[in-house]
């Protein structure tokens, strides 16, 4: 590092998602993380494990919640039970939710339901 072409970075960015080791992923995306100097290879990198990340760093529990909006709108049977069972923190939750009801790609009735959801 740092790479000479953007499909290094965006290589680099893949093998990184194969981490299975939490810690090491966080002291690797570390490293790598200052070098990444566009959004496509920033919003490409999807490490495992988010639902267990807590941070008081706004950012961070942003991030975790755009990814559950995300997953929710995309793959909502496979992604609901994270809500549901209340493995994200409040805000995070309540973010995620919030986001998901936002978007276009999740439907009326999921909406409904994510609304009976939020924590109060």
């Amino acid at each position: 590092m740092p790479h000479t072409y953007y499909e290094e970075n965006n290589l680099h960015g893949f093998l990184l998602e194969k981490e299975k080791d939490y810690s090491r992923l966080v002291d690797k995306l570390d490293i790598f993380l200052p070098y990444v100097d566009n959004w496509a290879t920033c919003d490409m990198i999807r490490p495992k494990w988010v639902a267990q990340i807590r941070s008081e760093e706004y950012y961070v529990n942003m991030m975790i919640a755009w990814y559950f909006a995300t997953a929710l709108a995309k793959q909502y049977d496979a992604s609901i039970r994270y809500i549901e069972e209340h493995k994200l923190d409040e805000w995070t939750h309540n973010k995620a939710t919030q986001k998901a009801m936002e978007s276009y790609r999740v439907t009326d009735e999921q909406k409904s339901y994510l609304r009976t959801l939020k924590i109060k």
